[in-house]
């Protein structure tokens, strides 16, 4: 399910160890990230909502969380599909598409040259071009996560995100469109429903 892969993108982002010795980064800038919230919409009067247990929660921009993370539906909550392959009345696999949107905030940098958005940004796309898929141990396979665009100016990600209010200038934002792609294989018993 499309849940279960944005759990598995936030977890390996907030729980991302240190860059080894092979990694080929100009700078690590040694972001941890202190928490995040995955499949989240923006509602257009309430900001960035998430449902977490049976109530919606506020999980968007905020000066009072330091450094996090969200993974949101980039527009509306859309997933595509495009069936595989059939048996009789059976769904053996489908192709599953979904736009998503990654924003993250940073709050304890110093900003000192002015090239610490552009490290940021760099380290957050070796961050997601480097999931291990192959530890992921859902029904989901052929998961491929394409980049499509970044963003870190910070009033262009303010705007695009609602924020009406006047945030810290001294966060560096970074927004990253992506298109999940996957194949989706249900389980399929036999007659005796193993």
């Amino acid at each position: 399910m499309v849940v279960d892969l944005a759990e598995y993108i936030i977890d390996w982002i907030v729980g991302y160890a240190a860059l080894d010795e092979d990694c080929t980064l100009t700078v690590d800038p040694e972001v941890i990230f202190e928490g995040g919230c995955y499949l989240a919409y923006k509602h257009p009067e309430k900001g960035v909502i998430w449902k977490r247990d049976e109530e919606f929660e506020y999980c968007g921009l905020d000066d009072r969380k330091g450094n996090f993370v969200y993974l949101r539906f980039k527009d509306d909550e859309e997933i595509t599909y495009n069936p595989v392959d059939k048996f009789a009345s059976c769904l053996l696999g489908t192709q599953v598409q979904v736009s998503l949107r990654l924003v993250s905030v940073i709050d304890n940098m110093i900003i000192t040259t002015g090239r610490e958005h552009y490290e940021v940004e760099e380290y957050l796309r070796n961050i997601l071009l480097t999931i291990p898929w192959q530890n992921y141990t859902g029904n989901e396979e052929n998961i491929y996560l394409e980049l499509t665009r970044s963003l870190f100016n910070p009033i262009t990600v303010l705007a695009e995100e609602g924020v009406k209010k006047t945030m810290a200038k001294n966060k560096i934002y970074t927004v990253f469109d992506m298109t999940l792609r996957y194949t989706y294989s249900p389980e399929i018993k036999d007659k005796n429903g193993v």
